[in-house]
């Protein structure tokens, strides 16, 4: 007891210059302004002055009142109470401050003042008239601090107001027009310099409009919180449990790929309509190509990209989307690559040129070997510039490669023993080919309007089809599960048929195939020239179509309801002449090259893995 006297009396014999100021601080200028508080150096200084002021006025009305109850003080926050207990408990107690704490958070300090001073008017408690007009001014200091939050909250609809706003924003000056990632952020040509919250305005446009996945933490969103304060009934709480499993349930719908099918690297079902794309670092930003890039590829087992151009070089980069290193790159002196591709599962890559030779590349020897063009097909290989090429547990013999030759003729050679195996014949002109999933059949296209699917264990053809409105096919791809056909003409039309039905011939006299003439799934009209590069996704539910005739002609298709994607690309995305384009193993890459020597890289989000 002697110690807390000592303890008064030694704050009454201080100073009242530094009570004052403190007064001042809290119940002065923060009263007409409390955003004054945050532009006031050692803040944390003064608030533990402030705090200690609290506790030595308390000390001192505990000792005055000794056993009496009722309020002590009301300061700048907190409101202290005491109990009917001795003073030395209701000064040394612990719980008071944690209960100014909770009164603090809760807003709550007018209605809690004023219970305190019906508290003290109960109890007689008139010992010092100068204490309770500074509680009366405590409470006012605390109802327009309140008052002001209050409609700080009412002004901004409701949403926390920022706690702190650097002065000097308003006297920035940033010039958009000398570099070029700030000239995107112009909405028009005239402008040069923005002020410092137009900038930011600016910026946070930019930012909303390159990461649309951002969109679950808007803070505009009405989100209407359950009832917490006492009395309220079942009914409600029910409710307001309801809302929050339908906010969670909205939040899982789209969430993509977490609770999706494991199939495919848990994607599932894509959604039509947009597609999630972001751009990331150029695969061949390390080391891009002089000239045109002719092929893209990634390796079936993982994030490894082949890519090949007219620059005679084959170069190897570990793809993850932030460095993508380069691994290797070959020099063929000889020879500008028309075509690249993985073979034998990966362990070599295949390079094809306007050359009647071509490359075979060993990945675990380091070793490229020259190969001559078959024996068998000499007149049909005077130049090689394209090819398909099966998988490695194909059943027809092992793994293969189909030219493309002249005259229709369609060398088969083995890539085991590199021999020549076969030639396969077509009425026309040949201008594209693709294995089926198990290798057991080939499919190709032409100059002569019909899709031709051959048995490579007999070397027979086996079906014929009319490529409805196509005389002239320019491309065709085959999906990974063999389920869907896509073909490209020469006048930019691209149809996709169900396979089943699309590839089944007709018999007619004398044993012969009669071509049959199915009606496609759906004719893709986007572009308007010729469709030399078409590529499925490996899910099948992504159909990439480009042209290299046209600047920026590509599209993807959602092969599900056969309807084009309408959000990506845009105008701005830098495609320029597409000449070839690839999907990762799982479908979360896609890659573009082009006719600037780039390898465009894209994530399409809807796909968890690479």
């Amino acid at each position: 007891m002697g110690k807390k006297r000592a303890a008064a009396v030694q704050w009454e014999e201080a100073p009242d210059a530094r009570e004052n100021e403190l007064k001042d601080l809290l119940f002065g200028a923060a009263k007409q302004d409390p955003g004054r508080l945050f532009d006031i150096d050692e803040e944390a200084v003064e608030a533990a002055a402030a705090a200690e002021v609290a506790r030595q006025k308390r000390a001192k009305r505990g000792a005055a009142g000794g056993a009496g109850g009722g309020a002590v003080e009301e300061d700048e926050g907190p409101l202290f109470y005491e109990d009917t207990a001795p003073a030395e408990e209701a000064s040394s107690s612990d719980d008071d401050d944690d209960e100014d704490d909770e009164e603090r958070k809760g807003g709550e300090g007018a209605a809690a003042g004023s219970s305190s001073d019906e508290k003290a008017d109960a109890s007689g408690d008139d010992s010092d008239d100068s204490d309770g007009s500074e509680g009366s001014d405590g409470e006012e200091g605390e109802g327009a601090a309140a008052a002001a939050r209050r409609a700080a909250g009412a002004a901004a609809g409701g949403r926390r107001q920022a706690v702190w706003a650097d002065p000097d924003d308003a006297s920035v000056r940033v010039d958009v027009s000398k570099a070029a990632r700030l000239r995107k952020l112009r909405k028009d040509e005239r402008t040069t310099v923005v002020g410092g919250s137009e900038y930011e305005t600016a910026l946070r446009r930019q930012h909303a409009a390159l990461n649309p996945r951002t969109g679950w933490a808007d803070t505009k969103r009405k989100v209407q919180k359950r009832s917490s304060g006492f009395g309220a009934d079942s009914e409600s709480d029910q409710g307001g449990e309801g809302e929050d499993e339908e906010g969670a349930e909205a939040l899982v719908s789209r969430a993509g790929g977490l609770l999706g099918s494991s199939r495919r690297g848990g994607a599932g079902r894509l959604p039509p309509g947009t597609l999630e794309v972001s751009r990331l670092k150029d695969a061949n930003q390390h080391d891009p190509h002089a000239a045109v890039v002719q092929s893209v590829e990634f390796h079936p087992q993982g994030q490894l990209m082949l890519t090949a151009g007219l620059d005679k070089r084959i170069r190897l980069f570990q793809v993850d989307g932030v460095r993508n290193p380069r691994v290797q790159s070959i020099f063929l002196d000889d020879m500008p690559v028309h075509k690249a591709a993985f073979a034998c599962g990966g362990t070599h890559i295949i390079a094809v040129g306007r050359r009647p030779h071509f490359y075979m590349c060993d990945l675990a020897a380091g070793k490229v070997e020259r190969v001559t063009g078959p024996s068998g097909a000499v007149n049909t290989m005077k130049s090689l510039e394209s090819f398909a090429v099966s998988g490695e547990n194909s059943g027809a013999g092992g793994p293969m490669a189909a030219f493309l030759g002249d005259q229709g003729y369609v060398p088969l050679v083995s890539l085991r023993s590199r021999q020549w195996v076969g030639n396969l014949k077509m009425s026309g002109s040949v201008r594209s080919a693709s294995f089926s999933p198990d290798g057991n059949q080939l499919l190709t296209a032409g100059g002569d309007g019909l899709v031709h699917t051959w048995d490579l264990r007999t070397r027979r053809c086996i079906g014929q089809m009319v490529d409805h409105g196509n005389k002239d096919s320019a491309s065709l791809a085959l999906s990974r599960d063999g389920r869907h056909l896509a073909t490209g003409s020469a006048s930019g039309m691209v149809n996709v048929y169900r396979r089943n039905a699309a590839t089944a011939g007709l018999p007619g006299r004398g044993g012969l195939l009669r071509p049959s003439a199915p009606v496609p799934l759906k004719e893709i009209g986007n572009l308007t020239t010729a469709v030399d590069t078409l590529a499925f996704s490996p899910d099948g539910q992504v159909l990439a179509l480009a042209s290299r005739m046209k600047k920026d002609a590509m599209r993807l298709v959602h092969v599900p309801t056969l309807t084009v994607f309408s959000n990506w690309p845009t105008a701005r995305s830098p495609l320029h002449y597409v000449h070839s384009l690839a999907f990762s193993p799982n479908g979360g890459f896609l890659a573009v090259g082009n006719a600037r020597g780039r390898v465009l890289l894209y994530r399409l989000h809807h796909y968890v893995d690479i």
